[in-house]
């Protein structure tokens, strides 16, 4: 899932973001997490932000690591 996609790249020591966004789809809300790095979406499609409204900020932002 979204969260276990963010946390990875974080072990790796990459810093990344989770965002999740919500949409009206046939009168019931949906919403969609997915991960982003230096605004590079990693486990959606590119155009996540044209099919679902993300929320101003992310949810969680996954700083790198070091071991």
């Amino acid at each position: 899932d979204s969260n276990d996609a963010a946390n990875f790249p974080a072990h790796r020591g990459i810093a990344s973001e989770l965002h999740i966004g919500g949409r009206r789809q046939e009168g019931r809300f949906e919403a969609h997490a997915w991960v982003e790095y230096a605004g590079e979406v990693l486990n959606d499609s590119d155009d996540v932000h044209q099919r679902y409204a993300p929320f101003d900020r992310p949810i969680v932002s996954g700083e790198a690591r070091t071991r």
